[in-house]
């Protein structure tokens, strides 16, 4: 069975009306996806500590609050510190302030899956994952063309998570492409790459790898799809 994208047509960004969604950290991926979000009528903070990103985040004219204040403000939260500090952010500054009915939105698996995040129960749980680095987010949102995105749903306590995660992905710009639901859903192989360059995959150099991951490691062809893809659209802003 394929793995089901979702695109805007499929999507309805009313599931976060009446919500606020915190941006957590300013970064490289805070910074797109908070501004995209904005440009897609999203009422939304801005949680940051106290260093260049947050005067940044200021300056491009959002509400910026503290982390644990943001996370107690927000219903929608997306958490995009880098992986290794999240574990200690999350247990002293953002758990604390979810409640329920929230929704956690993960940008990065690793810590769910090596069950490092201590979270609240009757708290959603799901991860929308732009495989982009934050320029081409922003980049490709403008121009409305759209990336390849992962979705998943970790933990449905409110039964509209998917709802949900699949709104941020509008918001930010992912379903003009397809995002496309793994994780708990079911990881299934996909045939095509996201886009419109699948003859970039002719390329023994590129099957190489491809055939020993999924042969040998068992990662999911159509991760490995999606991940390839990805490594052609960064070359442009990565060598800019």
């Amino acid at each position: 069975m394929r793995a089901r994208t979702y695109y805007d047509s499929d999507t309805d960004l009313g599931v976060l009306a009446g919500r606020t969604v915190a941006v957590i950290g300013y970064g490289n991926q805070g910074c797109a996806q908070a501004q995209n979000l904005r440009d897609s009528g999203i009422r939304l903070i801005v949680g940051n500590r106290h260093d260049d990103y947050r005067e940044r985040a200021v300056r491009d004219g959002f509400e910026v609050l503290d982390i644990d204040e943001a996370a107690r403000a927000g219903q929608v939260v997306l958490l995009l510190i880098p992986d290794e500090v999240q574990p200690g952010v999350v247990a002293e500054q953002i758990a604390p302030g979810l409640g329920a009915g929230d929704t956690l939105v993960v940008a990065s698996g690793y810590n769910l899956a090596f069950g490092l995040l201590e979270l609240p129960d009757g708290i959603d749980v799901v991860m929308v994952a732009p495989r982009m680095i934050g320029e081409a987010v922003r980049d490709r949102y403008r121009h409305r063309i759209g990336y390849p995105c992962l979705v998943s749903v970790e933990r449905d306590v409110t039964g509209t998570a998917l709802a949900t995660a699949l709104a941020v992905a509008r918001g930010i710009g992912a379903t003009a492409a397809g995002a496309v639901v793994l994780g708990c859903l079911g990881v299934d192989q996909l045939t095509q790459p996201v886009g419109h360059r699948a003859d970039e995959y002719r390329s023994p150099v590129l099957r190489a790898p491809h055939h020993v991951q999924a042969e040998v490691v068992g990662t999911p062809g159509g991760n490995l799809h999606v991940t390839l893809y990805t490594i052609i659209l960064h070359a442009p802003y990565v060598y800019q």
